[in-house]
């Protein structure tokens, strides 16, 4: 359940969806021209016939009263000159001239100047004061019209009954204390509860112990370590059992900043997707650990026909009945379960938006922690990351790719009420 909070705009609300990808948001319309700059045709003599009168105030100030009417087929300069004359009235449509006027457009500058009195050109001296204020708020008005285009407005923010985030986590006790709480923080304002659900790889440190007596976290030691996959799996089925509204993912090591899981739980609320992606921006992982995610990414736009960004970030926010269906059709020792759900969302038809994040440091005073092992001094991949890829591989010709693979069957979820 949700509840709409009517509220004023504010520039937080006009920030929400600035970067959800315009693939799915339809950003661009079919003749390859961007909706929110339509092009000249669209707006018609009209509005042409307004800017050529904005422009000419900036250049002459005030007109002279008395202008000879032209006997030749009207120009820019002509046009110009009949609505200072009248008043500044727009035009018709059959008094709009051609466009290949440019030079004779100068030259009529020039001769208007010449032709003026000198009174005339002390009023026009006098008046440039108010004309200015009426360019510069004229100008305001235009930049928050455009603002307002380009940013959809989110004057109803959604108040979700129940958010769950949950993390794997292994050895991560220098810094995810701090990590849930900048968490917790940021998201206090969009659900009336959030509840969080760690699973822990059998860590060696404090990290199991570090949340005891937060009433709002629950921390469950697995059997024995497995990895990050199965381990993140654990923790969707954690969150999915407490039967939230929506279900955010983000590893344990404290790589984004909590400022952004507002934006990610409004974006997917006010869109109306099934999920939306975190793509990471400015990542700070070693060289090898990109071009695996690239090269992964090649291999899901060739299997889904389309590229799908930062196909297997840690940061997702999912409606629950969708992160259902794709936590059931995975078994639970999968090792990239991110990339089979990207590939399953793709074909299975769901409503994904990606919004840019930002990528930070991991926290804690290692800098690439424990879960693949230390790296060679070189930076070169390290002989457990380089086992995990080869393994991963296998797994996703099996459950994703293969012509015969389970994944391949999801489906969307009908929507409640259908």
């Amino acid at each position: 359940m949700v509840q709409h909070e009517p509220q004023q705009h504010d520039d937080h609300d006009a920030d929400e969806v600035d970067d959800v990808d315009r693939h799915h948001t339809g950003g661009a319309t079919g003749d390859g021209r961007d909706e929110l700059h339509p092009g000249p045709d669209e707006h018609g003599p009209e509005r042409r016939a307004h800017r050529v009168r904005g422009e000419e105030q900036e250049e002459l100030g005030d007109p002279a009263t008395t202008i000879p009417m032209p006997e030749r087929p009207l120009t820019v300069a002509d046009v110009r000159i009949r609505q200072r004359h009248h008043g500044g009235g727009d035009l018709r449509g059959d008094q709009v001239p051609s466009e290949d006027v440019h030079e004779e457009v100068e030259h009529s500058h020039l001769d208007e100047r010449a032709d003026r009195t000198d009174d005339e050109k002390a009023a026009a001296h006098a008046d440039k004061p108010a004309q200015s204020r009426r360019r510069f708020h004229g100008s305001i008005r235009l930049l928050a019209s455009r603002s307002r285009a380009r940013r959809p407005l989110l004057r109803n923010r959604v108040i979700i009954d129940h958010l769950a985030i949950v993390m794997p986590a292994y050895n991560e006790a220098e810094g995810i204390r701090g990590f849930v709480d900048e968490i917790r923080d940021s998201v206090s304002a969009s659900a009336k509860r959030v509840s969080f659900h760690i699973a822990d790889d059998r860590s060696t440190d404090a990290t199991a112990t570090a949340f005891e007596g937060e009433s709002d976290v629950t921390v469950d030691v697995q059997p024995e370590n497995r990895g990050h996959g199965p381990t993140a799996l654990a923790a969707y089925r954690a969150g999915l059992a407490a039967d939230p509204d929506v279900i955010v993912h983000v590893d344990g090591d404290g790589q984004f900043r909590g400022s952004d899981f507002p934006r990610i739980v409004a974006t997917l609320m006010s869109t109306g997707a099934d999920v939306v992606h975190g793509v990471r921006d400015g990542r700070t992982d070693p060289w090898f650990r990109r071009v695996l995610t690239a090269a992964v990414g090649t291999l899901i736009a060739i299997a889904a026909g389309r590229r799908i960004p930062d196909v297997n970030t840690p940061l997702r926010a999912y409606r629950a009945p969708a992160l259902r269906v794709l936590v059931d059709a995975v078994p639970p020792g999968a090792t990239v379960p991110h990339v089979h759900f990207s590939l399953a969302e793709a074909r299975g038809g769901f409503e994904v938006r990606y919004l840019r994040v930002a990528s930070i440091p991991r926290r804690g005073e290692s800098p690439t922690g424990t879960m693949w092992g230390r790296a060679s001094r070189i930076s070169l991949p390290s002989k457990r990351l380089n086992l995990f890829a080869a393994s991963a591989l296998r797994e996703f010709w099996m459950l994703s790719l293969r012509p015969s693979a389970p994944l391949r069957g999801v489906r969307r979820p009908e929507p409640a009420g259908s």
